[in-house]
């Protein structure tokens, strides 16, 4: 009585396995993408686009660290009730640093949001990727790639030791200062010394804060 995906599930769950297992690093995109939902829905477009320039970053530390760049960018926004809206564009040259990406969300945002809608989800997906950037032109576009490069090592490095978005970028400065009325928990700090087993600086879980013992 059940389709085909219980039967596999039920499968693997005796043990008998149906689904191929690769224990290889993927190291081949065609895509990458990073979307993340926030709560309460909001209709700020500022705070919004806050989202989405995190979402960038994010987009942009992933295809740092497997040393590709992308020629195409698609920027998604998903409202409250789940409709989505979502715009593609070509890139001047391949990037996969934020500032060029969110320079082309800043022109293309009007497009996306639409006053007045609720939004809970924003998205960015990175495409037509390749493994060697294009080559910048012997004046100010060389330069900038140069400084922008080297900033950007020194901010992976940075996350690398304190953490993810120990560095971030002013325009979503915004989403991580943020702190809603109708949070449920306070999730408390911890330092290094207290992570949990198999927790790392970047990753660790959320413990509700239950008050002080006296």
């Amino acid at each position: 009585m059940l389709s085909k995906p219980y039967q596999e599930i039920h499968k693997e769950l005796q043990g008998e396995s149906v689904l191929p297992v690769s224990v290889e690093q993927k190291r081949k995109y065609l895509t990458i993408r990073k979307t993340k939902t926030f709560t309460p829905p909001s209709s700020d477009p500022g705070y919004v686009f806050a989202q989405l320039t995190k979402n960038i970053e994010n987009v942009c530390i992933k295809a740092r660290r497997h040393r590709l760049w992308a020629r195409e960018v698609t920027f998604i926004l998903k409202t409250k009730y789940f409709r989505y809206h979502g715009v593609t564009c070509r890139l001047p040259h391949a990037a996969a640093d934020p500032i060029t990406l969110i320079h082309e969300a800043e022109n293309l945002f009007p497009r996306l949001f639409q006053k007045g809608e609720k939004y809970r989800s924003t998205g960015v997906v990175l495409r037509d990727l390749q493994e060697v950037p294009d080559q910048p032109d012997l004046f100010t576009s060389h330069v900038v790639a140069e400084r922008r490069e080297r900033i950007f090592e020194a901010v992976d490095t940075l996350s690398q030791r304190f953490g993810k978005h120990t560095v971030f970028l002013g325009a979503s400065h915004a989403v991580h200062t943020h702190t809603r009325a109708n949070d449920r928990i306070a999730i408390t700090k911890r330092s290094s010394e207290q992570l949990l087993p198999g927790e790392t600086c970047r990753k660790h879980i959320g413990i509700p804060h239950l008050g002080t013992v006296q």
